[in-house]
């Protein structure tokens, strides 16, 4: 008569299963920690022009341009912007910005935060006129704003060199850079002219005149007049 025997592997099997269930867990754990830590990696502090200090949770993908430079530079960089400043259409710059759903800003509300919010956008742009409301942007929609102040021809690479860096299109801000800057050097008349220049801009019934340290007056200074 044979005896027969029977061997149950029942705790080794359910030990192997507990090993498998631990490593599987460490797994996911490790790799939830992985994306945590690319997602914080992808943060930077933007420090804008009027020494602001602006933490982006990651580089911005749909950006409002509450200024009409903003619209032209972000078309430049090969990154159009969600959403452009209802202006004239003749002033839209470049002509596929006009196809762009346009947010009214006004000085005495600044931007329409409900046109911004269906922008869905995470990240404006704005400039030092409109400064006062863009703390009022980061609490109700919790959207960072970051303000640009071009004063000069000269400030017009500086920022497409700042904008480069928190767009990870430094490349091609650079390319834009020098291009201009090139440009520049080439039409700018080393010696006086002696022509003097009475720029104004009218607004209404008021009228004002464009000092040496402005936008045109840079111009002129660099074509030689005063």
């Amino acid at each position: 008569m044979s005896n027969v025997f029977i061997v149950s592997r029942k705790p080794e099997l359910m030990k192997e299963l507990h090993v498998s269930s631990i490593v599987f867990l460490l797994i996911v754990a490790l790799g939830l920690f992985h994306v945590r830590c690319l997602a914080e990696s992808e943060a930077i502090t933007v420090t804008d022009d009027l020494g602001r200090r602006v933490t982006l949770k990651r580089v911005p993908e749909r950006i409002v341009a509450g200024v009409p430079f903003a619209v032209e530079m972000l078309y430049a960089l090969g990154h159009p912007p969600v959403a452009r400043p209802e202006i004239e259409s003749a002033y839209v710059r470049p002509e596929p910005a006009l196809k762009l759903p346009a947010v009214t800003v006004s000085h005495g509300t600044g931007p329409n935060l409900e046109q911004v919010a269906v922008a869905n956008a995470d990240l404006m742009i704005l400039s030092p006129t409109f400064a006062r409301f863009a703390a009022n942007a980061q609490q109700t929609l919790g959207l960072p704003v970051l303000i640009y102040d071009i004063r000069s021809i000269h400030d017009v690479p500086r920022i497409y060199r700042q904008m480069g860096q928190w767009m990870n299109a430094s490349a091609k801000a650079e390319e834009l850079a020098t291009e201009l800057e090139v440009q520049l050097s080439r039409l700018q008349i080393k010696e006086s002219t002696g022509l003097r220049v009475m720029a104004i801009f009218g607004a209404g019934e008021s009228f004002f005149a464009f000092l040496p340290d402005s936008y045109l007056g840079s111009m002129v200074s660099a074509l030689g007049g005063e």
